[in-house]
């Protein structure tokens, strides 16, 4: 995560789709102004103990 730019980098699997799942990027700005837009909100959630790990080693 880049706090300056405000960009975060990760795993994407949108409602289960393994299929057009993705690696990228993505501004925490946007997807906050997103979240609001919803009724009741979208939840975002971040690992704050995230430890980098190979993505062969995820389970």
């Amino acid at each position: 995560m880049d706090q300056e730019e405000g960009l975060a980098f990760g795993y994407a699997c949108l409602h289960g789709d393994t299929q057009n799942a993705e690696w990228g990027y993505i501004s925490l700005p946007e997807l906050e102004g997103i979240m609001m837009q919803g009724n009741p909100p979208a939840l975002v959630e971040r690992d704050l103990e995230f430890k980098p790990t190979k993505w062969a080693s995820v389970s």
